[in-house]
Parts: structure tokens; sequence; C-alpha cells
């Protein structure tokens, strides 16, 4: 069933699904906060990216894909720290100014992303093992808080609890160079 285009959508239906549903998806458009009202687990895949919800440990973030318009390749964390950082404000900052527009492009996550990133949740919320996870939110932590001191976000995040999707890394290695 496809609920947003349901002829059953209701705003009580809305409030019933999100307090019972395991876990909640997001591409970061504004229903999640329903799944913080509930306390619910939460995947988002967030942009810009230096306010991914970082405050829960029930919380899996992902990012769109930032892809450069000149080369065509997938932007690292380093290069958008190195390049990108210090207007990485908002996400109308990224809409509107324009080197983001010229050089940025965003392409959403692919169903296999959000599918793989989902069965991590699950994993997770079973305290089942994840394969190199260690490494991997220490290595994108440590870039995340470059990120924010350099964009002076500092003051929107307290200790990071979150987890960055070991699958998204995984499957996108250079997202952590």
């Amino acid at each position: 069933i496809d609920y947003a285009f349901s002829d059953f959508k209701s705003d009580r239906l809305d409030l019933i699904i999100f307090s019972r549903a395991y876990f909640i998806l997001s591409a970061n458009a504004g229903m999640e906060e329903l799944g913080n009202l509930f306390r619910k687990p939460m995947i988002i895949s967030a942009i810009p990216i230096n306010i991914q919800p970082t405050s829960s440990d029930k919380f899996i973030c992902l990012t769109k894909h930032h892809v450069s318009k000149k080369t065509g390749k997938n932007l690292t964390m380093s290069e958008i720290i190195n390049k990108y950082a210090e207007t990485f404000n908002t996400l109308d900052d990224l809409i509107h100014k324009k080197n983001f527009k010229n050089e940025i492009e965003f392409k959403d996550n692919t169903p296999e992303e959000w599918r793989d990133v989902a069965f991590e949740m699950i994993d997770r919320l079973n305290k089942r093992e994840i394969a190199d996870d260690n490494l991997i939110q220490n290595k994108y932590w440590n870039l995340y808080k470059k990120l924010i001191e350099k964009s002076k976000f500092e003051n929107y995040h307290g200790e990071f609890k979150a987890k960055f999707s070991a699958t998204f890394a995984k499957r996108n290695p250079e997202w952590l160079l």
C-alpha cells in the first residue's frame, strides 16, 4: 500500500502508523518529527550534511550523493569539508548559491541503499554485529566533527550519538576519504 497516495490517509491514521512503526525511514522532509514524538528509531538521509540529526543512538544517518558536475564523480567528505563546508549553512544556501548550483548535484539514495540501510537498522535493533562498524563510525564522526567546526555548526550538535550507515559507507567507500 502506498499510504502517501491512499484514499485512507488522515491525520489520525498518520499518528497511529507512526506510533506503531518499528522504525522510520525519512528523506528529512519533516514527517520524521512524528517518529521523534513516539521515540522511534529512524533512518534519515539529510542535506545539508552538517544538519544531520545526531542526538539519539536510535538514529542512523546517511546522505544523498554529492556529485561533482565537472567530473561526474561522487565528492568525498574531505572534498566537501575543504571546498564547501564554510557555506553549508542551510538547505536554502545549497539550493540557491551559485557555486553549488554549478558545481554539485545532489542525487537521491537508490532503492537498494534504502533497502540495505533498513536491513542494517533491523540488525542494529536486534543487537547483531555490523562488520567494520567501529572503524566506519570512528572515521565518519572524525570527518563530521571537522565539517561541523568548519561550517560553524558546533552549537547545533551536542554529543554525537547517532550512527552513520555502515552499509552506505561500504557501498560508497570514496565517501570516507
